[in-house]
């Protein structure tokens, strides 16, 4: 919306201008209009309005000790649970998963994800998904096969229609325990592709860098027009 107004406002700008130094006559077959137009001609838009410095915008993109701390306490609470990798899912479970969802053998929108927890028995999915995960064991792919309800408001194209769901189960979260940001929790958290705290420290720095270099120009544009507000 802000980018909007922006635009809006440079582009009256530019006609006022355009306005002010030619002899141009309007015939917006309006009569009214053409007069407010007209009328217009007489004013300088620059004398009323000042633009905020937008030439030599600077943005910082490195990755400030603020920025590595805030990110790796992210990674710490997030992963505060024990991570069970062996035994059976059973109701009352809290399992990490990868889905996919297929309808008539095609993977349907908005029907897949990944690291996904999920409560067995907490009824958040559709009938059939989570009793169908009981019993299967820890590092498992299994296809769950499951009907949408009658009426399925979150998607009234599926209602009573059947789908079968690719279901991956990651690990059992265990209870909460103390976690540090040390060489054993990053083994653990990206399953051996990292096993020095150092070398992750250096992937989250580089992650932030280019997350920070790709939304410079939306950076830049909020710092110009925060100058309006």
């Amino acid at each position: 919306m802000k980018k909007i107004l922006l635009t809006a406002i440079l582009c009256s700008l530019i006609c006022i201008t355009a306005a002010c130094s030619g002899e141009e006559k309007y015939d917006t077959g309006n009569e009214e209009l053409d007069k407010v137009l007209e009328s217009s001609k007489e004013y300088k838009a620059l004398d009323y309005v000042t633009l905020a410095e937008y030439k030599g915008v600077k943005v910082d993109v490195s990755a400030s000790d603020e920025d590595m701390e805030s990110h790796i306490q992210e990674i710490i609470d997030a992963n505060k649970n024990e991570r069970i990798k062996k035994g059976k899912v059973k109701e009352g479970d809290t399992v990490n998963i990868d889905y996919t969802g297929y309808m008539d053998g095609e993977a349907f929108e908005n029907g897949s994800d990944e690291d996904f927890n999920l409560e067995i028995g907490g009824g958040r999915f559709i009938p059939g998904f989570e009793s169908g995960l009981v019993g299967v064991k820890v590092g498992s792919t299994v296809d769950v096969p499951v009907t949408f309800p009658e009426d399925y408001s979150n998607n009234p194209d599926f209602s009573g229609k059947q789908a079968t769901f690719t279901v991956t189960v990651n690990y059992i979260l265990g209870e909460e325990k103390e976690r540090s940001f040390d060489d054993a929790f990053v083994t653990e958290i990206t399953d051996g592709e990292y096993t020095s705290a150092e070398a992750y420290r250096e992937k989250i720095k580089e992650d932030i860098i280019t997350e920070k270099k790709s939304n410079k120009g939306d950076t830049a544009y909020g710092q110009v027009i925060s100058e309006y507000y």
